[in-house]
């Protein structure tokens, strides 16, 4: 790099030597006469100039070397800038790499820190998972010890009451024969004193006649001698009760059957073939229902009545739900709802129905009762069949969870279907909700089949209404609400009410024996799991209608039909929980109301 003090021309140029920048040429090679000459002006001049040029030579040589000197001092002030900017770029390369590393091994350890942590938490998840199942394995073992024990400890009583029974009625016999053998003998003893008192007498007569006959000796007259008869032995009370009760017993003999020790009335245990064709009836009107419902909502859709009707509905299932277990007086509120929307139903008569298909539980001569119109309106039966529709599902959910909340929707139903504004010639439609009843349960109409296979599922209510079949406890819990609120619909008193009963109490007794009856190849846990939710809640009622017949068919129910037979639990080495559940109810009744099968 060039200083930019250095000039181009050298300074030492020949044509620095004059004033004029010419050097002189001597002429022919001579030199000027006055070169030699010191006193020449030319000479002199000549001298300043050659020291003038020499001192700016030399000035100039200066301001080069200055000039270099600066160059050569930059160009190491940039060489060491351009060292000092490396070694920096380098430092905070090293630096950046060194930060990157670092970055690098704190992420590293906190992804190692968080999969430990995930690893920790699985691992905990995990035990507590295991000790949760652990704890519940237990609790089933437990429970199913306790049930066991339960179950020995009710053999055991019941054992000890046959027992005492015997023994109390071995000692009425002998009491009754020890009072009737004192009896013949007081009546022996009578008898045997009435004799002697007559021969006595009869011996006085005589002793006084003869001495008569010796006094006066008229004609002997003939004594009258009165006749007394022996008074008959008299039934004392015990002979008598006993004599009530043989003849009492001998009447329920003519009148009734039994069943694994349930005392069955005449045409309840009906042929299975029956029961079939019975069973067969409802479904075919639960499909011909979804018919129905199809064709109304089309009906109504021409003639500009679909939005109504589908508000009605909406309105419907949710008054339905605000139902509960608690307030008795929102739940008037909530069924006079329910009745002002079914009125309002009934009224729009523009679609009329044979009703006739949905009435299958009363001969149809009976139905018409001598009319031929059998014309009903579709709204309401429309309306009808959702009400029905939304109480078995609540049934399958609500009650599922809390068997108590069956009863406000128990008395609702049969408020609704008992209602005269709802009836057709007297009758009630609550065949709509049997005809879904017998979709959902079969069991509660003595039907019956294997868990094993797809039909026999079906068969006992593992498919709703879609076809889809539902888990195991899905189905338990379906069932449980089923069979609670089977028994607050048709354990209701109408006594004291002007309607009749859609849901009678026969039906609930039916369906005990029904289920009872069922032979032990063909049990399964559906039948303990409503049975069981049959009876848990709705014992003082039983009773109440039934009385010492009640007592003895919840004595066979849930002691001698667990005791001879029912499926087996899933280790096989004992009776199903569901079974132990029936067995345990005796225990539950004691406790809680003082109740002694």
């Amino acid at each position: 790099m060039s200083s930019p003090l250095r000039r181009t021309n050298s300074r030492s140029s020949p044509s620095r030597h004059t004033p004029n920048g010419f050097r002189r040429a001597h002429a022919n090679g001579f030199h000027s006469p006055f070169r030699n000459s010191s006193d020449s002006p030319t000479r002199l001049i000549e001298d300043f100039s050659k020291v003038y040029i020499d001192e700016d030579k030399a000035f100039r040589k200066r301001l080069d070397e200055q000039s270099d000197e600066q160059e050569r001092l930059h160009r190491q002030a940039i060489e060491k800038s351009k060292q000092e900017h490396e070694e920096i770029r380098r430092s905070a390369e090293r630096a950046r790499e060194q930060l990157e590393l670092q970055m690098q091994r704190l992420k590293q350890i906190q992804v190692e820190k968080e999969q430990r942590a995930l690893e920790s938490s699985r691992r905990e998840v995990a035990e507590a998972e295991a000790a949760a199942r652990q704890r519940e394995i237990e609790a089933v073992r437990q429970r199913e010890e306790a049930l066991q024990q339960a179950a020995a400890k009710a053999r055991e009583l019941e054992e000890a009451e046959r027992r005492i029974e015997a023994q109390k009625k071995q000692e009425a016999e002998d009491k009754a024969k020890r009072e009737a053998d004192r009896a013949r003998e007081d009546a022996e003893k009578q008898a045997r004193e009435q004799r002697e008192k007559k021969a006595k007498e009869e011996a006085d007569a005589k002793e006084r006649a003869a001495e008569a006959a010796k006094r006066a000796a008229p004609p002997a007259a003939q004594a009258a001698q009165p006749q007394q008869s022996a008074p008959q032995p008299q039934t004392n009370g015990i002979q008598a009760s006993q004599a009530q009760a043989a003849a009492k017993a001998s009447t329920v003999t003519v009148s009734a059957t039994t069943s694994n020790g349930v005392l069955v009335p005449k045409g309840v245990l009906t042929p299975m073939q029956e029961r079939e064709a019975e069973h067969k009836r409802y479904l075919d009107m639960h499909k011909q229902l979804k018919v129905m419902r199809n064709d109304t909502l089309e009906q109504a859709k021409q003639l500009g009545l679909k939005n109504q009707l589908g508000d009605m509905r909406r309105e419907l299932k949710k008054v339905m739900g605000q139902m509960n277990k608690v307030d008795k007086a929102a739940n008037r509120q909530s069924t006079m709802k329910i009745k002002q929307i079914l009125t309002q139903a009934a009224q729009m008569q523009q679609v009329m129905v044979d009703v006739t298909p949905y009435i299958v539980s009363v001969p149809s001569d009976k139905l018409q009762q001598g009319s031929a119109n059998t014309q009903y309106p579709a709204a309401l039966l429309f309306l009808l069949n959702h009400f029905a529709k939304a109480l078995v599902s609540q049934l399958a959910q609500e009650v599922a969870r809390d068997t108590l909340a069956a009863d406000p929707l128990g008395i609702l139903a049969v408020t609704i279907f008992a209602a005269p504004e709802f009836l057709f010639n007297g009758h009630s439609l609550i065949d709509v909700l049997w005809a879904k009843y017998h979709k959902v349960c079969p069991v509660l109409f003595g039907i019956y089949g294997s868990p094993k296979s797809p039909a026999g599922r079906a068969r006992l209510g593992w498919h709703v209404d879609d076809g889809a079949e539902v888990s195991p406890q899905e189905h338990y819990d379906r069932m449980t609400g089923f069979a609670a609120g089977f028994a607050a619909l048709t354990l209701r008193d109408f006594t004291k009410s002007k309607n009749s009963s859609p849901a009678p109490i026969h039906l609930f007794w039916t369906s005990l024996a029904r289920i009872v009856s069922t032979p032990n190849a063909e049990q399964s846990p559906t039948h303990y799991i409503v049975l069981s939710n049959m009876l848990k809640h709705s014992v003082p009622r039983f009773i109440a209608f039934y009385g010492a017949a009640a007592l003895a068919a919840l004595r066979a129910a849930c002691v001698s039909f667990p005791s001879a037979g029912g499926p087996v639990g899933p280790s096989g080495s004992g009776p199903d929980s569901t079974v132990l559940a029936v067995q345990s109810l005796p225990l539950t009744w004691q406790k809680d109301l003082n109740l002694t099968l």
